[in-house]
C-alpha cells in the first residue's frame, strides 16, 4: 500500500527516529518514562509536556519507530538491525534502544518473532 505516495519517507523517518533515540543519554527520570508502557492519561501527559525537550526526543523517537515498525513491514528488518548494532555496541543510548525492543515485543511479538535470526 502506498498511502497516497508517502512510503518513500519511512525510511528517512526511520533514520530521524533512531537519530532521536541516540541524541542523549538516559538519566533516571528519563529512564523511568522511556521503560515504562504508554498509557494516555492525563497526568502522564501533563508530566512529558513538563519535561524538557531533550529529555522528549528519545520519547518521540521510540514511539515513531514503534509505530513505523507495525505500519511498514518494508522497514522492519531495517530497525531490527539498528537495534541489536545499538544494543551490542552498548552505547550510551543503549537504555533507550532496550526500552524500544521491550514494547516491541510486548505489543508485537509475532512481528519480532519474524526477525529472531537478528536477536
Amino acid at each position: 500500500s502506498s498511502a497516497g505516495g508517502w512510503d518513500h519517507l519511512v525510511p528517512s523517518l526511520v533514520a530521524l527516529a533512531s537519530a532521536l533515540l541516540d541524541v542523549a543519554p538516559p538519566t533516571a527520570a528519563t529512564a523511568l518514562l522511556i521503560a515504562a508502557p504508554d498509557r494516555s492519561s492525563a497526568n502522564e501527559d501533563a508530566l512529558h509536556d513538563r519535561l524538557p525537550a531533550a529529555t522528549r526526543l528519545p520519547l518521540l523517537g521510540k514511539s515513531m519507530l514503534l509505530e513505523a515498525f507495525i505500519m511498514h513491514p518494508m522497514i522492519r528488518a531495517e530497525v531490527m538491525e539498528a537495534l541489536c548494532s545499538r544494543v551490542v555496541a552498548r552505547g550510551d543510548s543503549v537504555q533507550h534502544w532496550v526500552a524500544l525492543l521491550q514494547d516491541l515485543v510486548s505489543k508485537q511479538p509475532t512481528l519480532v518473532l519474524e526477525h529472531t535470526e537478528r536477536l
